[in-house]
C-alpha cells in the first residue's frame, strides 16, 4: 500500500513522515496514522507493507503493516500512538497501526528498489494527490 503525501495546509509531506518516523523510534518501533481514503476491505488480507512519499520527492519511508480499519472516532491499537502532530480531522476516517516503519532513499521524488505489482516504478505511478498502490520489495 502505497500513500503520496502532499502538503495539509499545515505540514508538508515530508514533515508528516519525518513525524511519523520519530514516533515509532520513540514508541518501540510503533506509531498509528490516519489518512482519508481507506484500501478495500476485499484485499485486506494482501496488505503488509505501507510506504510513504513524499509528493516533494524529498522523503519516503517503509514500514509493516499490523492492523488497519475504518470508521469515526477509533482508538489506536494498544502502543500505537499518533505523533504529537495529530489532529482530529472527520474526513480522516482510515487508520492504520504500523510497526518496523524506517526511512527509504528517496532522490528527487523516486524511491530506490520499490515497484508495484503491476510493475510500475513508485512513485511513477502516483496520479492523484493521494495514490495508493500494491508494493512489493525488490
Amino acid at each position: 500500500m502505497a500513500y503520496k503525501l502532499t502538503s495539509s495546509g499545515s505540514y508538508s509531506g515530508e514533515e508528516v513522515i519525518e513525524a511519523q518516523l520519530k514516533n515509532s523510534q520513540s514508541h518501540g518501533g510503533r506509531t498509528f496514522m490516519t489518512v482519508g481514503k481507506p484500501p478495500l476491505e476485499k484485499n485486506k488480507l494482501q496488505l503488509r507493507e505501507i510506504l510513504l512519499v513524499d509528493a516533494g520527492g524529498k522523503k519516503a519511508a517503509v514500514g509493516e503493516i499490523v492492523a488497519y480499519g475504518y470508521g469515526n472516532g477509533v482508538q489506536p491499537p494498544k502502543g500505537y500512538d499518533p505523533p504529537a502532530y495529530e489532529k482530529q480531522y472527520k474526513k480522516r476516517k482510515a487508520w492504520f497501526a504500523i510497526k518496523n516503519l524506517y526511512e527509504v532513499d528517496c532522490q528527487g521524488g523516486r524511491v530506490i528498489g520499490y515497484q508495484t505489482t503491476d510493475g510500475q516504478k513508485v512513485p511513477g505511478c502516483f496520479t492523484g494527490q493521494v495514490t495508493m498502490r500494491y508494493v512489493c520489495h525488490d
